[in-house]
């Protein structure tokens, strides 16, 4: 009897054309499925969008560490060229010493002096050759073929000496403007360079690009969970929606079904309208971290980075500055220095040649003895001959001498310029000029990479509140269509079901697919939801799997 009274209630409480209603909810099923569909395409946009920031701050990170490389040996064009003025400087006060012109001028006086003598002997030989021919002393000419042999060699030799004297002199006037100039064009390099910029710290910079980073990834996850949730609920929404067309058609039938309708419907409203306040409040937090990400990309990080970027820049605008300024002065000061060490090895050569034809001079005077010995009634007239040349040669030892002890001073005055290590200095400037200059190519191409990092960050904004702006438009619609879904509930008096009704309601768990239709259903009958059908492991889903 009781049974009967609840099934005439159900029965006048929702109206015969129960298919034609549910053919009706049917429609704004589909409709419902369309925003479902257009939203998800929204939140693949928001997605890639904030993938693409996440990347720039990827990239931001490497340019920082690129230049921070970069600026290991910042500094050290500067200290290098510093330096190396210092060094020209001492070199060009080495060589610029009284010493050192007296030391030239006084060996090129002893090598005159000394080719002086050696016209002198050959004066001396002819004399003694017409002496020896008027008396008919034996040998007297290959004696005097000797003499002249050794005298011819001493003055070639002389010869070779004064233009290596004059050679080095030339060199050393030559170096000594060279170096001064390249001194002073070091030192003005120095004092017009800018100073040391005060460049943000590259581990800083990079320490906020990962904090905000992380900051990005952590919302973004967590932001994304929900999203991927409301994804997922749509086609669930889809699934639930047909299946309660599947009881309102039913319920025409089955009175009973209206009730589970009623509770389905009221289920479903429930969950969709927190879905999608959780998916609007997600969306907007989205938008707001990625939009306050690409603000720092583009400004306060950004910015640090363009600042050191710059700072490296003008440092290696100073460095160019420094080649236009001492290379080319540096670059004849060092072939200065060269032609002193040319000049001074060549002439060191021929000091060694004229010691030795020296020695045969000197060695001369004794067959000029024996001959004089062997002379007859002319041995006077040859021991006269036989003396001056010993003179001669003695005078030659001293000349030669002196020219050694000069030339010994010229070389030790060169070695305390210390060319060797002005030259080695010099190299290494040389070398961090090419490489400043090889920096400054790659400083352009890292200003453009940062120019156009943040041109992708700009975008990406603009993409970004474009797809929340739709994807919030694309909100707006459901709840009104949520809404209407609502009053295609049967309006029933009571949801206290008989036994009988319960039973009559069981057919309906076979097409349920979700977990939560079960428990409405469950909680309606009052029994216990059947465990639920475990899903196939398909491992944990993120929006890249979605949306990729």
């Amino acid at each position: 009897m009781r049974k009967n009274m609840n099934e005439a209630v159900m029965a006048s409480a929702y109206p015969a054309d129960a298919v034609s209603k549910a053919a009706e909810l049917g429609a704004l099923r589909r409709e419902c499925q369309n925003l479902f569909e257009r939203l998800t395409g929204v939140l693949g946009k928001v997605h890639h969008a904030l993938h693409g920031i996440g990347g720039d701050f990827a990239c931001l990170s490497q340019l920082v560490g690129d230049v921070g490389s970069a600026r290991r040996e910042s500094g050290a064009l500067r200290v290098a060229c510093s330096h190396l003025a210092e060094q020209l400087r001492c070199a060009h006060s080495a060589i610029s010493t009284v010493d050192l012109t007296n030391a030239i001028s006084d060996g090129l006086d002893a090598v005159e002096t000394l080719r002086r003598e050696c016209r002198q002997l050959n004066a001396i030989a002819s004399m003694t050759r017409v002496t020896g021919y008027s008396v008919n002393i034996e040998a007297i000419e290959d004696y005097i073929v000797t003499l002249r042999g050794m005298i011819q060699r001493l003055s070639h030799t002389t010869t070779a000496v004064h233009e290596g004297l004059s050679s080095i002199g030339l060199a050393v006037r030559q170096a000594t403007a060279q170096l001064g100039t390249a001194a002073s064009c070091a030192r003005r390099a120095i004092d017009q360079q800018a100073g040391d910029q005060a460049a943000p710290a590259m581990e800083e910079i990079c320490g906020a690009a990962i904090i905000l980073a992380e900051q990005l990834r952590e919302n973004t996850q967590v932001n994304t969970g929900i999203l991927m949730t409301g994804i997922q609920f749509s086609d669930a929404f889809a699934q639930r929606l047909d299946h309660i067309e599947t009881i309102l058609t039913a319920a025409e039938t089955k009175p009973s079904a209206a009730v589970l309708a009623t509770a389905q419907i009221s289920a479903l409203v429930s969950d969709a309208t927190r879905m999608l306040s959780a998916t609007r409040d997600a969306l907007e937090q989205l938008g707001t971290v990625g939009q306050s990400a690409v603000r720092a990309l583009t400004g306060d990080t950004g910015a640090q980075a363009t600042k050191l970027l710059a700072v490296w820049r003008a440092e290696l605008d100073d460095g160019h500055q420094i080649e236009q300024l001492v290379a080319p002065a540096l670059n004849g000061a060092m072939d200065a220095v060269q032609n002193i060490n040319s000049s001074i090895a060549d002439a060191r050569e021929n000091l060694e040649t004229l010691s030795s034809t020296a020695l045969e001079v000197s060695l001369a005077t004794v067959n000029a003895g024996l001959l004089a010995r062997r002379s007859g009634s002319a041995k006077s007239a040859m021991d006269v001959l036989s003396t001056t040349v010993r003179e001669r040669a003695h005078a030659c030892n001293e000349l030669n001498g002196r020219c050694r002890t000069n030339f010994g001073r010229i070389d030790e005055i060169t070695q305390n310029a210390d060319f060797g290590r002005l030259t080695a200095d010099a190299g290494h400037l040389s070398e961090l000029i090419a490489r400043a200059d090889a920096d400054l190519v790659l400083a352009a191409e890292m200003f453009s990479r940062l120019e156009a990092l943040q041109e992708a960050a700009h975008k990406a904004a603009l993409t970004l509140q474009h797809s929340v702006d739709e994807g919030l438009h694309a909100l707006s619609g459901l709840p009104e269509l949520i809404s209407r879904i609502a009053t295609y509930a049967p309006r029933v008096g009571a949801r206290q079901l008989s036994p009988d009704d319960a039973a009559a309601l069981a057919p309906f768990a076979a097409i349920y697919t979700m977990d939560r239709e079960r428990e409405v259903h469950a909680e309606l009958v009052g029994s216990l939801p059947p465990a639920a059908i475990p899903a196939a492991q398909l491992g944990e889903q993120t929006l890249d799997d979605i949306f990729f």
